[in-house]
């Protein structure tokens, strides 16, 4: 990016980086200048960081009790010092509005820990009722050790009286009520913090913890938490090498040596879970976290024995996810990183964020800014990495069963593709057939369907007529190139409930889908697209066209493209224009394929369809737009029931065959 925002503030470096033009400079530049638009935003420095609650299902709601308010105040007093953190321990003397930052937060930390503060955080063990939102403290102090542990200057102007009483405070949380998942690293770290300080803390609790923590370990760098998902990263995987430095190595090798092996195996996948120049999906619940995905990259380089990554392709990866938020000029709301991932997007919300929540995000500065400024990952030359050697014209696939992932590397437009086959059904940060760093997943428009999933309108005489949308989703695995997965339509009333049986061939131009439906009643079935925004207002273009004798149809926006083709099974094909569902733009096109039938136990046969997309302006050419030559399917045969035999243009023959996948689903 020759010409930014940040390139603005400090000239790029191109030499030392060639990729972004970004070095540690520009990264202290960065945290400035949102820090300079956060404290901009206060009535006043004698104010706290509460900042303007945006109307939505984000707390605290009309009517709430004063802890709400309370618990915003201290996430907004915790999470910025993600930024503000390091940026303290560059210079002590760094000051906004006529006062210095480590005066201010020194400040707000006495209100929020003496006694005798009408902002004093609770005791959790004298609040009458422990629900989520009063544990919410326990997650903050949680982060708050780990900030403390690695940037001291704050504990460090702290008088005797208020250590012990930030102690107090913190050995009553550490000791308490949690939850049973990824906060419990909350505990751990509390606890590494009042032992690093000479305070006893319960040893059997603190193994309990640690234990359960370990069980979660699924394979390939990722733990069965509520979910999988950032939060794999954002905690299981940043808090364990400071565990490891402040703790671990001294007094539990082997527990350290596990955490190792876990970071070698997360890495030899995780960075191509971005795009080529750094950029992220926007996948899974509390995504307005967005830059906090790439702190467990910085990290890994405390172990001992780090991962074998090499530093100028992770620098890259880590300046190119700020650049793509950066840039945005509605990242930031009221000076702090808006609700949603661009800008607002009240659809990926979830009730537990408040205003200040999206500053978790700011652990990528955190991390960066764990290393020395001599550490290779500030020094190394920047580059693409392991993209470099993928094929040109390639999907590029890494498989992994533990998380039931499916990532697509496309070195023809450098971004990034996951199929997921272990999702939660009713939030739609998860509930997708696919999710794409350059198409981001749009809300439901009841009227069109959810983009890049099927929705299903049935007739039945046991439910009514209604939309039913995904229910589930099931893992089954790769066999001979092809990725099926179950997808399950409507919740059992009696036998076996509607199903899709999916299969994707990945292509360089998109996917191949030949999808076996198991329905029962008359309806209609819709796939939908990916959504495409109408930047800055300029609708889509979109086009039909008979290619090699089947239907299509294209729309595009300057840099973005989508094609859709129907190859058997569906009855048409069109384009519907969505206002207010698209996380990039207010109004969006989305293309779609639909089967209507009206019989009750309608054939199994396959619909088969091309979701092809393109980051480039050039017009589609023939082979792009239908990369298959052909393909047969047999009601039985070798190919099990309704299988589907499809030869590629380029020569490659794949064999879709259903038989078994009930066997190998995982949820």
């Amino acid at each position: 990016m020759s010409t930014s925002r940040l390139h603005a503030l400090v000239p790029p470096d191109f030499t030392r980086s060639p990729c972004t033009g970004l070095t540690r400079t520009h990264w202290l530049a960065a945290g400035l200048y949102m820090v300079e638009q956060m404290f901009a935003a206060l009535p006043s420095m004698d104010a706290p960081l509460l900042f303007p609650k945006v109307p939505g299902k984000t707390y605290p709601q009309p009517g709430e009790d004063e802890i709400r308010t309370r618990s915003a105040e201290f996430e907004g007093f915790v999470r910025s010092l993600n930024l503000v953190a390091p940026l303290l321990a560059e210079n002590s003397e760094l000051t906004m509005r006529g006062m210095r930052l480590l005066d201010y937060y020194h400040r707000e930390l006495l209100s929020l820990i003496r006694h005798d503060s009408p902002r004093r955080v609770p005791l959790l063990s004298s609040l009458v009722t422990q629900d989520h939102e009063m544990r919410q403290m326990t997650c903050e102090l949680g982060g708050l050790s780990v900030i403390l542990l690695l940037y001291p200057q704050l504990w460090d102007v702290l008088a005797p009286a208020d250590r012990d009483a930030l102690a107090a405070l913190l050995t009553d949380y550490a000791h308490g009520n949690t939850h049973a998942h990824n906060w419990r690293y909350f505990n751990i770290m509390m606890m590494v913090f009042l032992r690093h300080h000479g305070y006893p803390v319960d040893e059997r609790l603190a193994r309990a913890h640690h234990d359960a923590l370990l069980a979660l370990d699924a394979g390939q760098g990722w733990f069965r938490d509520l979910h999988f998902d950032y939060y794999n990263v954002w905690v299981f995987h940043l808090y364990a090498p400071i565990w490891c430095r402040a703790y671990g190595y001294q007094h539990e090798p082997e527990i350290a040596a596990l955490l190792e092996r876990q970071s070698h195996e997360l890495m030899r996948t995780y960075p191509f879970f971005f795009a080529r120049d750094g950029q992220m999906l926007m996948w899974g619940r509390s995504i307005a976290y967005r830059t906090g995905a790439i702190s467990p990259i910085p990290v890994c380089y405390l172990f001992d024995n780090p991962p074998p990554l090499a530093p100028g392709w992770a620098r890259r990866i880590c300046s190119g996810n700020l650049l793509q938020f950066f840039e945005h000029d509605e990242f930031l709301m009221n000076g702090v990183p808006s609700l949603g991932f661009y800008g607002h997007f009240e659809a990926a919300l979830q009730g537990y964020s408040c205003s200040a929540s999206p500053m978790w995000g700011h652990l990528n500065f955190l991390a960066m800014f764990s290393l020395p400024a001599d550490s290779p990952l500030w020094t190394a030359t920047e580059n693409d990495g392991e993209w470099q050697t993928l094929p040109p014209d390639s999907a590029s696939e890494i498989h992994l069963d533990a998380p039931g992932f499916h990532v697509v590397n496309r070195p023809r437009t450098g971004h990034t593709e996951l199929l997921s086959g272990k999702t939660e059904p009713d939030d739609p940060n998860y509930n997708r057939l696919a999710f794409h760093t350059a198409f981001l997943w749009e809300s439901l428009d009841p009227a069109t369907g959810l983009p890049m999933h099927y929705t299903r309108r049935t007739h039945s005489p046991v439910t009514g007529e209604g939309q039913r949308m995904p229910v589930k989703m099931y893992w089954a695995g790769a066999r001979d190139g092809v990725l099926y997965r179950q997808l399950i339509m409507s919740a059992v009333t009696f036998g076996a409930p509607a199903a899709l049986d999916l299969a994707d061939i990945s292509l360089p131009t998109g996917t191949l889908r030949v999808d076996r439906p198991r329905l029962y009643f008359a309806g209609e079935l819709r796939l939908c697209h990916y959504g495409l925004p109408h930047i800055g207002g300029h609708p889509a273009v979109v086009e039909r066209r008979t290619i090699r004798g089947y239907s299509a149809i294209t729309a595009r926006i300057p840099g973005r493209q989508l094609a859709l083709v129907a190859l058997a099974g569906w009855n048409e094909i069109g384009a519907t224009v969505h206002s207010g569902f698209n996380p990039e733009a207010l109004e969006s096109t989305v293309l779609w394929a639909e089967w209507r039938h009206a019989e009750n136990f309608p054939t199994l046969s396959p619909r088969i369809t091309l979701l092809l997309h393109k980051t480039d302006d050039a017009p589609w050419t023939d082979d792009e737009l239908c990369p298959v030559a052909s393909f047969e399917t047999q009601r039985l045969g070798d190919l099990g029931l309704h299988g589907t035999r499809a030869r590629l243009v380029d020569g490659r023959e794949f064999r879709i065959d259903y038989t078994g996948i009930e066997g190998t689903k995982q949820d």
